[in-house]
C-alpha cells in the first residue's frame, strides 16, 4: 500500500486549521472564559497530536511498514481529530456544568441576601432554560415572587414562571402565591393607622401584585374547567381586575376577599362555601348566576351602599337602589349552571 504524497500535506494543513481556530477563540474571547478555555484546550490537543505523529514517524523509520501498519498510519490523524472533537465537547460540557453550578449559587445568594430582586429574577430566567435546574429555579422564583415588592420585577417574573397564559395545572401554584400576598396585605392592614411611609409603599406594591395575579388568572377562569374539578378559592384575594363571564360555579369561597372586581355575567351557581368572605367593595349583583343562599347572604352582609363612589365598586357609573333590587331579584330567579362538575 503506497501512501499518496498529498496525505502528508493534509496532515499539516488540518493542524494549521485547528491552530488558527484556537488562536481565534482566544483572541475573540474577551471576558468569555468559556471561549478562552476552549482555545487553550484546543492548543493542548494540537500539541498532543503532533507528539503522537512524531512517535508514529519514528516507528515507521525504525521498521518497515506492512500493509496493516500503513493503513493504521493513514487512519491515525483522522482518529486523533475525532478524539479531539470528543474531548473538547466533554470539556465544554464540564465547564458549562461548573458554570451553571456557580450561577445557581449566585442566584440563591441574590434571593436570600435580598440585594437585588431584578438581578435574581434575571438569573432565574436563564436557569429555567436548563432542564437540570428548572424545578429548583421554579421553587426559588416562587419564593422571590412572594417576597419582592418591586412590581416590575414581579410582573416580569410572573410571566416567566407561568407564561402569558395559565394552564389548569398552574392554578394551584399561583393561588398559593395569592394567599401568601393576601396574608402580607392583611398584616399590613392591621396597622392601618400606624403604617410608616415604607410600609404604605409595601401595601401599595402588594395590592398591585394581587391585581397582577388576578389579571393572570382571569382568562383561565373563563375557559372550560376540567371535568370534576372543584375550584378552590379559599382565602384568595382578588382586586382591581375583570372577572366578567368567568366560571366560579361550585367554588369554595371560604374567606374569599374581593375588592373592585367586575363580575358581570359571571357564574357563581351552586356555591355553598362562603363563610368569612368579603364582598363590600364589589358589585356582586352584576353576576350572571349565583346560588340562592349566596345571594341571600350577600344581600344581608354586602348590600349596595349609595354612599360609596363608583370607583369604590370598580364601576364607571353608580347604580341606583332600584337597579340593585332588580338585579338581586334576577339572580334569585336564574337557573343554576355548574359546568365544573
Amino acid at each position: 500500500m503506497t501512501i499518496p504524497v498529498w496525505w502528508g500535506k493534509y496532515q499539516m494543513d488540518e493542524l494549521e486549521i485547528l491552530r488558527s481556530k484556537a488562536a481565534s477563540l482566544i483572541k475573540n474571547s474577551g471576558d468569555d472564559m468559556e471561549g478562552m478555555l476552549k482555545g487553550a484546550e484546543l492548543l493542548k490537543k494540537i500539541e498532543e497530536i503532533e507528539n503522537y505523529r512524531a512517535a508514529v514517524h519514528k516507528l515507521n523509520t525504525d521498521r518497515p511498514q506492512g500493509p496493516v501498519l500503513q493503513f493504521l498510519t493513514v487512519l491515525a490523524p483522522v482518529a486523533t481529530v475525532l478524539i479531539l472533537a470528543g474531548t473538547l465537547y466533554l470539556s465544554v460540557i464540564q465547564f458549562r456544568s461548573g458554570r451553571t453550578d456557580a450561577e445557581w449559587a449566585e442566584a440563591v445568594k441574590s434571593v436570600t441576601e435580598q440585594k437585588s430582586d431584578a438581578l435574581a429574577a434575571a438569573e432565574l430566567k436563564g436557569l429555567r432554560q436548563l432542564p437540570d435546574y428548572r424545578q429548583r429555579a421554579d421553587e426559588l422564583a416562587l419564593d422571590l415572587l412572594r417576597r419582592t415588592r418591586n412590581v416590575d420585577t414581579f410582573r416580569s417574573l410572573l410571566e416567566t414562571e407561568f407564561g402569558k397564559s395559565l394552564s389548569w395545572t398552574d392554578l394551584t401554584g399561583i393561588l398559593e402565591l395569592d394567599r401568601s400576598l393576601t396574608f402580607t396585605d392583611s398584616e399590613l392592614e392591621r396597622k392601618w393607622n400606624k403604617l410608616s411611609s415604607d410600609e404604605n409603599n409595601q401595601m401599595d406594591a402588594v395590592r398591585e401584585e394581587l391585581k397582577q395575579v388576578c389579571i393572570a388568572v382571569s382568562p383561565l377562569l373563563k375557559s372550560p374547567r376540567p371535568s370534576g374539578m372543584i375550584l378552590d378559592l379559599h382565602n384568595v384575594e382578588f382586586m382591581d381586575c375583570d372577572l366578567s363571564n368567568t366560571d366560579l360555579s361550585g367554588a369554595d369561597l371560604t374567606g374569599f376577599n374581593t375588592s373592585r372586581v367586575l363580575l358581570k355575567g359571571s357564574n357563581l351557581s351552586n356555591v355553598t362555601k362562603y363563610e368569612y368572605s368579603f364582598w363590600g367593595k364589589t358589585a356582586w349583583w352584576e353576576a350572571g348566576r349565583m346560588s340562592r343562599e349566596l345571594v341571600d347572604h350577600l344581600y344581608k352582609t354586602a348590600p349596595f351602599d349609595p354612599k360609596q363612589t363608583p370607583a369604590e365598586y370598580g364601576l364607571q357609573t353608580n347604580p341606583t337602589q332600584k337597579e340593585f333590587e332588580d338585579a338581586v331579584e334576577r339572580l334569585r330567579k336564574a337557573k343554576p349552571i355548574d359546568s365544573g362538575r
